[in-house]
């Protein structure tokens, strides 16, 4: 979708559209709301916050208004519903939204991840898939904060490097002494399900 068909929905919404068959102006809102979320995800680094923002509040809104539009069609809601899940799953700075005892990215000095090789999420997650790493030499290794976080960066790099994932592959990880890291982001599917391209 481009801005320009951003635009002419937008302009199309307000014009032409009151006077339009109700499914009509529900698909163009939606459409609107769709856009303006990928937009969101595409350029939510690189956009000014304002204008990133701005576009989240308005798909949600829109997404919201479609939901609870008598006229909208069961498919219609479905899809509303799944881009309010959407907008929920990767908050603006995905750090941020973890919980406290989880350490984020930086912390451990993680790769910037190669997004061309990822495929994103698109469900809502049902079921977790657990890996654990049980040799004897690894485990030493991983000792100390220093020690895990070393681990991490090495397990990103075979991933990135050798497995060539566009990420590590989990999205979560746990270091012998209970520490939670944080992987791969939840807005990209995890490797174990065999999409990483």
């Amino acid at each position: 979708m481009s801005w320009e068909k951003l635009e002419t929905i937008n302009t199309w919404l307000k014009t032409q559209g009151p006077r339009s068959e109700a499914y009509w102006r529900v698909e163009g809102r939606l459409q609107l709301a769709e856009g303006r979320m990928e937009f969101y995800f595409k350029e939510r680094n690189s956009a000014p916050e304002r204008d990133s923002s701005q576009r989240l509040t308005a798909a949600v809104a829109d997404f919201m208004r479609v939901q609870s539009d008598v006229h909208a069609t069961e498919s219609q809601k479905r899809r509303a519903k799944r881009g309010l899940a959407r907008s929920a799953q990767p908050a603006s700075s995905p750090v941020a939204a973890l919980p406290s005892n989880v350490l984020g990215r930086d912390a451990w000095g993680a790769r910037k991840a190669n997004r061309s090789n990822l495929t994103r999420a698109t469900d809502p997650w049902r079921y977790i898939t657990i890996h654990h790493s049980a040799l004897e030499k690894s485990i030493q290794s991983v000792g100390t904060s220093a020690g895990a976080k070393s681990a991490l960066r090495k397990m990103q790099a075979y991933h990135m490097d050798s497995r060539k994932w566009g990420d590590l592959g989990y999205h979560f990880l746990i270091d012998p002494q209970g520490q939670v890291y944080q992987g791969r982001s939840l807005y990209w599917q995890g490797a174990h399900a065999g999409h990483d391209k």
